[in-house]
């Protein structure tokens, strides 16, 4: 059988291009591997287009049930996990979008959201009923629902009292900003929402990208296999395939 790591050989192309100087060490290493990923899909398809194209090979991998047909499907296996590999990257790119417009419309309504706390807690300091129905007690969540959930319930309190409206102007939080901060973290909750989406979708695509990866991998063995039947005496004629054979074979 087959060595595994064959399978998976890439041949050195010399291409030493490197990335943008000012990527991070986790964007070169995604560069690299999406390079080499699509490296790997192209010499396997240049493997099959030497199968079926050269009449001496063509005649060997007949032999053994390897015809213009069955090389299709292979070549198909390829296309298709080229187009999976597409997508999620494009599904990714979404993800990462989204994410970043999630933490923006978080920083900023938390922004908001922080002053007005600042001035609620000096306005109602000695009333306990106002602290507790404007949630000013103790730290803000860590998790996104919690903290949606804590300012959620400040503004609608807020805004809900004509006595608390008051209080609050006089410490320079009109209603107009109260209403701000509250679509604020109204756009916030949808971003994140939104972020949340385009990572399951991402997530999805990755699945399907690894499922086409898989089948194609499954195939190619296969094939491989076959050529180490078809050339156990001629070794070097492998090669052909982008097979690399040690010198002493």
């Amino acid at each position: 059988m087959i060595d595994e790591k064959k399978v998976n050989a890439v041949e050195n192309t010399g291409d030493n291009a490197t990335g943008d100087e000012n990527e991070t060490p986790d964007d070169e290493k995604k560069r690299k591997s999406v390079k080499t990923f699509d490296l790997k899909l192209n010499t396997m398809k240049s493997s099959l287009h030497i199968s079926v194209n050269e009449p001496e090979f063509r005649q060997f991998m007949e032999f053994y049930g390897y015809d213009s047909a069955r090389i299709q499907v292979g070549l198909g296996k390829i296309d298709a996990t080229w187009l999976a590999s597409k997508k999620q990257a494009e599904e990714k790119a979404r993800q990462h979008q989204a994410t970043l417009e999630a933490d923006k419309k978080r920083e900023k309504a938390d922004a908001t959201y922080m002053r007005c706390i600042a001035s609620a807690r000096l306005a109602f300091k000695d009333d306990s009923k106002a602290f507790e129905l404007l949630k000013l007690n103790g730290d803000r969540q860590r998790t996104f629902m919690g903290w949606a959930g804590q300012a959620t319930r400040f503004y609608e309190n807020a805004l809900d009292s004509q006595e608390y409206l008051a209080e609050l102007a006089k410490y320079n939080v009109p209603r107009e900003l109260l209403e701000t901060g509250n679509q604020e973290v109204l756009e916030a909750m949808a971003a994140d929402e939104s972020k949340i989406s385009a990572k399951g979708d991402a997530e999805h695509a990755t699945q399907l990208k690894n499922e086409a990866y898989d089948d194609l991998m499954a195939w190619m063995k296969d094939f491989y296999n076959i050529v180490e039947m078809a050339y156990k005496k001629n070794p070097q004629l492998k090669e052909k395939v982008r097979i690399v054979v040690p010198y002493n074979s």
